[in-house]
């Protein structure tokens, strides 16, 4: 992790903090006209929420942690479920989530309506690389590459779980034509790839861009799914799968 990322990362820790104390405390000043638990409960939940999210401006991520760190805690209280439980499940989250405190990229996975959009742009017969930018469970990889198969695809994932997931699928069902590397993308070059694909989160798809524009070479392809990378594209691709989106393709 860069300096600046870790950095980033304490802050907003200690802006989350400030937020659950604030909203600790205006919990205690309704509690004289509100005494429900789940009254008190939501409004705690609530005001770290709109803090974080219209005071702080924090990433997503920490709007959501914010939002739910409350109501989990009380749940797990409440509910006396087993120690291991508690365990299991910060373990399970560690694995999936740790990376975006730091890169401020959720796990959000592709939609599979939005594979075939991907295929449309890929060429049916020419060799080809492709790389996936945060390759998750490594689905949108194993699609595009039983139909590509003169082509080679390269994921690239930072959790632990999806990547021991995604690894484990390819081992055992293939194709063998998917090669999934745990690492960090901005440690990697983009020299080798012609097709670059990323589904990110707004907050890094600027240096995103910046670092493909550099790195790959002139006649390769970048493409952002539902991101604006802040460059004229190539040719956009309207998304309809329930979100008013598109898939936007640039030519180096």
């Amino acid at each position: 992790m860069a300096r600046a990322e870790r950095l980033h990362a304490l802050i907003f820790l200690g802006w989350s903090a400030a937020c659950q104390l604030i909203a600790a405390a205006a919990a205690h000043l309704v509690s004289r006209w509100l005494t429900e638990p789940v009254g008190l409960l939501t409004v705690h939940a609530l005001t770290a929420f709109l803090l974080a999210r219209f005071v702080l401006r924090l990433p997503g991520a920490w709007q959501a942690f914010n939002l739910l760190i409350a109501p989990c805690a009380v749940g797990y209280v409440s509910l006396e479920l087993p120690s291991g439980f508690l365990a299991l499940a910060a373990l399970l989250a560690v694995l999936l989530y740790l990376p975006t405190i730091w890169t401020r990229v959720p796990y959000y996975p592709t939609d599979r309506l939005v594979y075939d959009k991907i295929l449309a742009e890929l060429p049916q017969e020419k060799s080809f690389r492709f790389m996936d930018l945060g390759s998750g469970f490594g689905e949108l990889l194993r699609y595009l590459a039983t139909r590509c198969p003169q082509a080679e695809f390269v994921g690239v994932e930072l959790s632990p779980l999806p990547y021991l997931i995604s690894k484990l699928k390819v081992a055992l069902f293939g194709p063998r034509n998917v090669h999934v590397r745990y690492a960090d993308f901005w440690r990697l070059s983009l020299s080798e790839f012609d097709f670059v694909y990323a589904f990110l989160a707004p907050p890094p798809m600027r240096r995103v861009w910046e670092k493909a524009a550099h790195e790959m070479r002139p006649g390769s392809i970048f493409m952002s799914n539902s991101f604006d990378v802040g460059e004229m594209e190539s040719k956009k691709v309207e998304l309809n799968y329930g979100r008013q989106t598109c898939l936007y393709i640039h030519k180096i």
